[in-house]
């Protein structure tokens, strides 16, 4: 398993009920300013940690971003737990 989908772990099920209580535009752009940031500490480390934890919080916002996509193309009938599914 890679660093950038170990993230998947932890936010496939709330990556839904965060952008359902938070909205989708505050989610969406910190998910965009999360994969920047992870993207850029990737760029400028200079060790292999930093690298590993810029690729999971570079992650984070891109499964983050993924599971608001999901959110937005299911029908709001089928919410289940404050999760569409």
């Amino acid at each position: 398993m890679s660093l950038f989908a170990l993230p998947c772990i932890f936010i496939a099920i709330s990556g839904g009920i965060i952008a359902d209580r938070f909205g989708m535009k505050k989610v969406g752009v910190g998910s965009l300013f999360l994969m920047i940031a992870g993207t850029f500490l990737v760029g400028v480390s200079n060790n292999f940690l930093f690298m590993c934890l810029g690729r999971i919080v570079s992650g984070i916002g891109a499964l983050t971003l993924a599971c608001m996509h999901a959110v937005k193309r299911v029908p709001s009938d089928n919410d289940i737990l404050g999760c569409r599914v």
